[in-house]
């Protein structure tokens, strides 16, 4: 089951750190409700039950007609939010920490046309995002080596758009590497803003001009 989470909890959400791009893994309590149940959150705003098919919704929903589906959700409210361990079951390890300490120039990829965690109006990032290195990424745009398996990116499509960020060494923390989820191996260096990070430059990598016909839609959200 899918719900648009209250604004209430999307600001409670963005005020927490990311587990990786895009998404939370969070335990929380459905208001009015005594049980506690783990749920992955996309987009600060999106969530869904962690036992469910995860491929399948992530495959098939997220990021696919996305406002649409987000208009037609019903609303509900969480209490007692917390984020869940990150479980470090990357299947590969692609940290060069020497080299990420001299690396300044940070990336963020994203599958959504609006991102939660980037104010684009005001050109910055919020602290507890995820970033990687500029050099880590590129490694994965090179011949076939895959992006979305290696830093655990919650929808096998194209990256909508990807934000540059020049950050000092304060103003960051190192996470090793994103864990493996989604059915993806993770891998690839992790880091998380703890400041604001002015955007640098932005690239637009996928239009957004995807008809998504009202049939097929309502084949998505019936779901």
């Amino acid at each position: 089951m899918l719900y648009k989470l209250s604004y209430k909890n999307k600001e409670e959400l963005l005020n927490l750190p990311e587990t990786g791009f895009g998404y939370q893994r969070i335990t929380a309590v459905l208001k009015d409700t005594t049980i506690w149940q783990n749920y992955i959150v996309f987009n600060a705003e999106i969530a869904i039950e962690e036992n469910k098919d995860l491929n399948f919704y992530t495959n098939t929903l997220i990021g696919y007609c996305y406002q649409m589906l987000l208009d037609s959700l019903s609303e509900i409210e969480f209490s007692g939010i917390q984020l869940l361990a990150n479980v470090n079951n990357a299947k590969l390890n692609l940290t060069n920490t020497e080299k990420g300490k001299n690396d300044k120039v940070f990336v963020r990829p994203t599958i959504y046309q609006n991102d939660n965690r980037i104010n684009e109006k005001e050109n910055y990032l919020i602290p507890g995002s995820c970033i990687t290195t500029s050099a880590n990424y590129k490694e994965f745009t090179k011949k076939d080596r895959d992006v979305f398996n290696a830093f655990s990116l919650p929808k096998q499509e194209e990256v909508k758009k990807i934000f540059h960020f020049i950050i000092n060494d304060n103003e960051i923390k190192p996470q090793g590497n994103f864990e493996g989820f989604f059915g993806k191996q993770g891998g690839g260096e992790k880091y998380i803003a703890t400041q604001n990070a002015r955007i640098i430059s932005k690239e637009i990598v996928h239009s957004f001009n995807i008809q998504c016909t009202t049939s097929k839609f309502l084949n998505i959200s019936s779901l």
